[in-house]
């Protein structure tokens, strides 16, 4: 009978809850018999996944820190998809780590569900607390660019006798200095920069691969790592421009800004930020308290697409045309407005969100002064007239835990606010959601289910068009709500550095032939907040084949990002135990190099998984 492996994880976001809720979706794994969905390995070495137990957890956020691992793996701002609600208590709290550079300065200017809120507790001491733990192993998730956060947990692990298991793209286990502290520690170390089983960099890696095999000579390629959400040209927006309103084709607008002051060009789009602009710019959006507001733009951006386009029909007769990717906004069960791809929105079903009153040139009638927000008990008395013929979304929390309910209203997929807000009491003593809940009844946003989604093929070079708005990086645009592109991926690029190298490095070890850095560009994946933890990329290569014959690749891979890594991490963990059994101290070669992006040394896909197989077999060392 194996061992348990005692893990400690520095970081509870994202891919913490991918990995612990992979402990317990395949918990019950015992064997290689089976073919397992999402598993390179059932088995390691005698070690099963269910062997693998948390012990000790390090995080900086207050709304994680003091809970449960089981609790603060679906805190926020964590956004990842749940494929394993049901996790028991743990028994193992989130202790406070120190910051360090671990929260980008670019952070606090966003919302708190989209941005990390530093609790206020003094950092426990993480070496004394390791050793306290029993943890074997420390498995390092801190966000991207958290150069000193990472050494200092590395220098952690060192002082209190645990192997490290670096997934993020700082140099710890390929530098050569860090081996050899560990070396001297006798301890193993595995990374750095965790792979996707089947994400952009391996992808990328393999088709390069492939060509080099295949004789063809690569002069150029690129992978892109972003959101594509954008809307037609012709979709109507309404702006305030030096103080007068303006009702224009949102192509049409932001064309004639690009003729006045020209663009920018960055990852294949033209942007024109307001800096550039003479013209004081507002659009409207939609608040956290479901109220109309002007905010003022911070960028105008475009790019030409060959995709399809979308025309999105509500009841009611409202319409947009977005491209596939782009978001609009469902009410999620915290009774918040929630980014949710196109690919996800359901005919008849779907619910999303849109401002109450339409646009009419000059006419906004839904534009008020904010109004100081009342007791309950005057607003049930006061407002309830007013608010008799509004609906918001029937939400199953509201009729299964609170039992707000009206026999009229009970099976439809909306019930009045006047009903909710006559039994708000109920929701005691939920005080966030319950706030929550009075600015939807309170607020000027309502919902339209989704008449219709029809498919428009998409004129070749056609542009497509988006905003960027401070901090909701959502606006209103042909009377619907949007969510916006990728601007944000452009932010604090210092810290992205290492992702950049490591991600580079990665696919440039599978080229015959190394190319410039004009013809060569990898750009890293930053946080897109509407689209939450789905990543998407795109490839292109650019070669010679027999005859000196052009060849050209492009490519698109969307995939859940946190997930896809779980498994790699899963196998990495029994790894680094084979290596701690067998007292192997430093970089463990093999498994980095089928693992991790930036290893030590970089081999083949296809030969590293020969290396692993070697080593758990034991007739390699590392």
């Amino acid at each position: 009978m194996s061992k348990p492996i005692k893990i400690a994880i520095s970081g509870i976001g994202n891919c913490a809850s991918s990995l612990i809720q992979g402990l317990f979706y395949y918990q019950g794994i015992k064997d290689e018999k089976e073919l397992i969905p999402g598993l390179m390995h059932n088995l390691i070495g005698g070690y099963k996944i269910s062997d693998i137990k948390v012990v000790a957890a390090f995080d900086i956020d207050k709304r994680k820190v003091g809970k449960d691992v089981s609790e603060a793996i679906f805190s926020l701002p964590n956004n990842t998809k749940i494929f394993c609600k049901d996790i028991p208590k743990m028994g193992v709290k989130v202790k406070m780590g120190p910051v360090l550079d671990g929260v980008a300065e670019h952070m606090k200017e966003y919302p708190e569900a989209q941005t990390f809120v530093v609790a206020k507790g003094k950092p426990v001491d993480i070496a004394k607390e390791l050793k306290k733990s029993g943890a074997e192993i420390l498995v390092n998730y801190l966000p991207v660019g958290s150069q000193k956060a990472v050494e200092y947990y590395a220098n952690c692990a060192l002082k209190a006798g645990c192997a490290f298991i670096n997934c993020m793209p700082v140099f710890i286990c390929s530098d050569k200095n860090w081996v050899k502290k560990f070396e001297k520690k006798k301890l193993p170390c595995l990374g750095d920069d965790v792979k996707s089983q089947v994400g952009a960099t391996i992808v990328h890696r393999t088709l390069s691969h492939l060509f080099t095999q295949r004789g063809v000579i690569i002069d150029r390629s690129y992978q892109l790592n972003f959101g594509g959400n954008s809307v037609s040209g012709d979709q109507m927006i309404l702006l305030k421009v030096n103080g007068q309103i303006k009702y224009s084709p949102i192509g049409d607008f932001i064309d004639s800004l690009m003729e006045k002051y020209g663009a920018e060009k960055k990852n294949g789009k033209e942007i024109i930020t307001k800096n550039r602009i003479s013209e004081k710019i507002e659009c409207f959006t939609i608040d956290d308290e479901f109220k109309v507001k002007l905010v003022p733009v911070e960028a105008f951006i475009r790019h030409k697409i060959k995709e399809p386009i979308f025309e999105i029909e509500t009841e009611g007769g409202r319409k947009i045309k977005i491209t596939k990717d782009h978001n609009l906004f469902l009410l999620n069960e915290r009774g918040k407005l929630e980014p949710v791809p196109l690919k996800d929105l359901k005919e008849n079903e779907s619910l999303i969100a849109v401002p109450e009153n339409l646009f009419s040139s000059e006419k906004v009638g839904f534009i008020q002064k904010e109004k100081n927000q009342k007791a309950f008990e005057i607003l049930r008395n006061e407002k309830r007239k007013s608010l008799k013929e509004k609906l918001i979304p029937n939400l199953p929390v509201l009729r299964n835990k609170w039992k707000i309910k009206s026999t009229s209203w009970w099976r439809c997929p909306q019930i009045s606010a006047e009903v909710v807000l006559s039994q708000i009491d109920k929701i005691n003593p939920d005080v966030e959601f319950k706030n929550n809940i009075y600015n939807l009844c309170t607020g000027q946003t309502k919902f339209l289910k989704i008449k219709k989604i029809r498919k428009i093929e998409n004129k070749k070079g056609k542009y497509v068009y988006d905003l960027s708005i401070k901090p909701y990086e959502r606006f209103i645009c042909s009377n619907i709500l949007v969510h916006n592109t990728d601007f944000l991926n452009m932010l604090s690029r210092e810290r992205l550095k290492s992702k950049k190298i490591s991600k580079t490095e990665s696919v440039e070890s599978q080229l015959a032939k190394r190319l410039s850095y004009d013809n060569l560009h990898i750009g890293p994946s930053d946080w897109v907040p509407w689209l939450k933890d789905n990543k998407i990329c795109f490839i292109r290569i650019e070669g010679r084949k027999f005859g000196n014959v052009p060849i050209e690749l492009e490519l698109r891979l969307s995939v859940e990002d946190s997930p896809n890594s779980a498994g790699c991490v899963i196998d990495a963990i029994r790894l680094t135990k084979l290596a701690l059994d067998r007292k192997i101290g430093g970089a463990l070669i093999s498994a980095s190099a089928y693992l991790m992006k930036h290893p030590l040394q970089q081999f083949t896909d296809e030969r590293a998984r020969e290396m692993v197989e070697e080593f758990i077999k034991g007739t390699r060392e590392r």
